[in-house]
């Protein structure tokens, strides 16, 4: 039996194990990632601690554990197996969607903790050049000035004063001319001194002005949004739907439940569709071969061995060979079989029953019947439905016709 199913997986997947493996760890890679790195990250810079590490070994062999869940519905042998995979496979996924909601919840916020840092500080900047422009701007008028124009003005007045004292001393006719001139220099030098102050005043206001402006270069791009993935969204979705207030924010929060349902639907279905599409289609011929080489003589009991009915006749030889490829005449003779001895029913047979009249019927009629794996592949193909129930398997609304019984 196990042999059996294990060359059934082999027919159904089509795919090396080693290749299945890749898939199956290349899918889950994307939810261990989500939900294992920022804890790895955590514990390198916090240290190492039982509660983390339980909560990655926990989120890896559960995200791992989900990619398997759907190849393990497939060959489960029974419905209630089948049910408990499918209920493991949804706790799995609502675990895993909760970790990576926490996980890329963090890092969306970290990122825009830093946007809005950033922001801030460039607000912050922009209204110290605003503040150091108008400081600028309200300064009275005045000539650009510099220390050596004051100095030039103080030697001025020197001279001047110089000159009234050399001219008034001996009461010469051109004091009072020497003493207007000493009046205009002391005049120029205070205008000069006035001026040089309101000059280092606004030199100080260029200098801080410059340094900031610098300051905000170095900062480079400036976002205009703490998250401006969800603000292009919710432009687009606002054409659709009325978000209202704060409808980034909405975004944002409806982005991050997105990408952790898109993450563990990615684990959980992806690799069954990749390694369906990886799969080979067999054609039924090559799978009854396949099966008939696994089974072997095993699966076509001895003819001695069949139960008979009515008087005994004669038998034929059966040749005891591994079953091989059925050829016309042996998939028509099961379709003639079907005609003449299966009538619809209500109820189910069990499908080593309908082999067994097959089989006295094909050594009846002096041909040798073919293996039970393409007798069961040529009945479904003409319509018979298969069910499997407590290891057993029937056939469905079917029935055998009963022979005639001679009334004396």
């Amino acid at each position: 039996m196990d042999l059996q199913k294990g060359s059934k997986l082999q027919i159904e997947e089509g795919v090396p194990n080693w290749l299945l493996g890749t898939i199956v760890l290349s899918c889950a890679a994307p939810a261990v990632t989500l939900n294992v790195w920022p804890r790895v990250e955590q514990m390198l810079g916090d240290g190492w601690s039982s509660n983390q590490l339980g909560i990655v070994l926990l989120v890896t062999l559960s995200a791992l554990g989900m990619t398997c869940v759907p190849f393990a519905m497939k060959k489960a042998e029974n419905r209630g197996f089948r049910w408990t995979c499918l209920a493991f496979g949804i706790g799995l996924g609502i675990l895993n969607y909760t970790m990576a909601v926490g996980a890329i919840g963090k890092v969306r916020d970290a990122e825009a903790g830093e946007r809005s840092a950033l922001r801030a500080k460039a607000e912050t900047i922009r209204a110290a050049i605003a503040e150091a422009e108008g400081a600028k701007r309200s300064l009275p008028a005045f000539r650009w000035t510099t220390g050596d124009m004051v100095a030039t003005a103080r030697e001025a007045v020197a001279l001047a004063a110089a000159a009234r004292d050399q001219e008034c001393n001996k009461v010469g006719d051109h004091c009072r001319a020497r003493v207007l001139q000493l009046n205009n220099r002391q005049t120029e030098l205070a205008a000069a001194g006035a001026d040089r102050a309101a000059t280092e005043r606004a030199e100080a206001l260029d200098s801080a002005i410059s340094s900031l402006r610098a300051s905000l270069f170095s900062l480079g791009p400036i976002p205009k949004d703490d998250d401006q993935q969800a603000t292009r969204i919710a432009v687009v979705v606002g054409f659709l739907f009325n978000l209202g207030a704060n409808a980034a924010d909405k975004v944002a929060t409806g982005l991050i439940h997105f990408l952790a349902i898109c993450a563990e639907a990615f684990a959980l279905g992806m690799p069954r569709i990749i390694t369906t599409a990886l799969s080979r289609r067999e054609t039924p011929q090559i799978q009854s071969q396949k099966l008939g080489e696994v089974n072997g003589s095993r699966s076509e009991p001895p003819a001695a061995n069949l139960p008979t009915q009515g008087p005994p006749k004669s038998k034929v030889a059966v040749p005891r060979t591994k079953p091989a490829l059925p050829s016309p005449r042996e998939e028509a003779a099961v379709s003639v079989w079907k005609a003449e001895k299966l009538i619809r029913g209500t109820g189910k047979v069990r499908c080593w029953e309908l082999y067994t009249d097959y089989q006295k019927w094909a050594t009846d009629s002096g041909s040798a019947p073919t293996a039970f794996p393409a007798f069961d592949l040529e009945l479904q193909r003409l319509g018979l439905k298969k069910v499997e129930e407590e290891k057993r398997s029937f056939y469905l609304d079917v029935a055998v016709k009963q022979p005639l019984k001679v009334v004396s």
